[in-house]
């Protein structure tokens, strides 16, 4: 006698990872599945249950889907979830990226405008894994006549507690307020707030008079580039470094495995490993790792800047001209009601935390009407690069995959 067929159907949710069950569930859910294959920001199970019952299960059918045409009975069914009609429109841009093999894509049309300045620095910090910064990295770009940029590290490979952490911050905040003495009009630039959440935590803890200077720079000085990648850009995989140094500006690491929780293991293995030889090769491997990091920050900014520039080539969107250094001025709102957000950082990334910041202070409009349009397939998926219309004005561009460099 055949098997009825099943009451219930099987979704995947995180629990399914260490779950004894899953090898029974795997077989019975389609490989274009939404609960496999949307990762970052993914609909729960009611979320999914709602769209099982419009007849969408699969990646495909939702990327086909006229979002307006659901919500009607999509919404009653969601009232569960905040901003449940943007959580479906988020799903529906990342069902279409995904059937259609895009992995980034920009969802604005205005110019990005990250500020610029003579003298730059991008900053990043290492920690271990009880969350104490042994490593504070910089990349310096215009303050000698080299031209080239160059890197400079603070580091301690030993166990870093109270005084010890504070010394090291206190040697890297003391190097870069002279620097800016020296340059007032430098740029401190990072990705995401991991870095001055900790500056204002040593400084509170430590009472230090430098580390207070050096946080008084961040409303002046620094710039989270994550914020403007976030208004302007949306990730199948999130929008980590990784991802967007990697698959938008071209960049790649020198380490296979690059990432901030391996690069805990690796502290751990410098400080802790069994022969002066796998201690000096793990310091090694984290200080390339750093630098690369700090390296890739510049790679985005410096393609961001081209994006700018060659809209305004194109005759399209015209850069914004930089902001001089000083608190950022605030700016309305252009409708009420939070505006549309790409995904956030990868949560298995040390950086996933925390980040849900506004940015309206640079000029970023909000950029759910692009996302609407967007979805309602008024534009063409063009070359990297390209514009329609020989120049006619900016479109919605999609950023296949670049290979990675050996």
């Amino acid at each position: 006698v055949d098997d009825p067929p099943p009451v219930v159907r099987p979704i995947r949710v995180k629990e399914c990872e260490w779950c004894s069950w899953w090898t029974v569930c795997r077989p019975r859910i389609d490989d274009d599945d939404l609960s496999l294959r949307i990762s970052k920001a993914p609909l729960d199970v009611r979320e999914l249950q709602t769209l099982m019952s419009l007849g969408i299960t699969t990646v495909a059918q939702l990327a086909e889907a006229d979002v307006d045409e659901l919500l009607p009975r999509y919404l009653p069914l969601t009232g569960h979830r905040d901003r449940p009609e943007q959580r479906l429109r988020q799903a529906a841009l990342r069902a279409r990226m995904l059937a259609n093999g895009v992995e980034l894509e920009r969802v604005s049309v205005d110019a990005i405008g990250v500020p610029r300045a003579p003298v730059e620095v991008d900053f990043d910090i290492e920690t271990a894994d009880d969350g104490t910064v042994y490593l504070w990295g910089a990349l310096v770009a215009g303050d000698d006549q080299s031209g080239a940029p160059r890197y400079v590290q603070f580091s301690r490979f030993e166990a870093q507690a109270g005084s010890r952490e504070f010394e090291l911050a206190e040697e890297f905040g003391r190097w870069l307020l002279a620097l800016v003495e020296r340059h007032p009009g430098l740029r401190v630039y990072h990705y995401s707030d991991y870095e001055t959440v900790h500056l204002r935590r040593l400084a509170e803890r430590s009472g230090s008079e430098v580390l207070a200077q050096v946080c008084g720079l961040i409303r002046t000085h620094f710039v989270d580039l994550f914020s403007y990648i976030r208004d302007n850009f949306v990730g199948v995989d999130g929008l980590g470094l990784k991802v967007v140094a990697s698959r938008g500006a071209g960049f790649s690491w020198r380490d296979e495995e690059p990432g901030g929780l391996a690069s805990q293991s690796w502290f751990s293995e410098a400080v802790g490993g069994p022969t002066p030889g796998a201690r000096e090769a793990a310091r090694t491997r984290v200080l390339q790792y750093n630098e690369d990091d700090v390296r890739a920050t510049l790679a985005v900014r410096r393609w961001l800047t081209r994006l700018d520039e060659g809209a305004a080539v194109d005759g399209g969107a015209q850069p914004r001209p930089p902001r001089p250094p000083g608190p950022p001025v605030p700016r309305p709102r252009s409708r009420p009601g939070p505006s549309a957000r790409g995904s956030h950082v990868d949560p298995q990334d040390r950086r996933g935390r925390g980040r849900r910041r506004q940015h309206h202070a640079a000029g970023h409009r909000p950029v759910r009407r692009h996302l609407r349009r967007h979805e309602r397939g008024r534009h063409r998926v063009l070359p990297l690069g390209l514009d329609a219309g020989g120049g006619a004005g900016p479109e919605l561009r999609r950023y296949p995959v670049l290979p990675h460099r050996p």
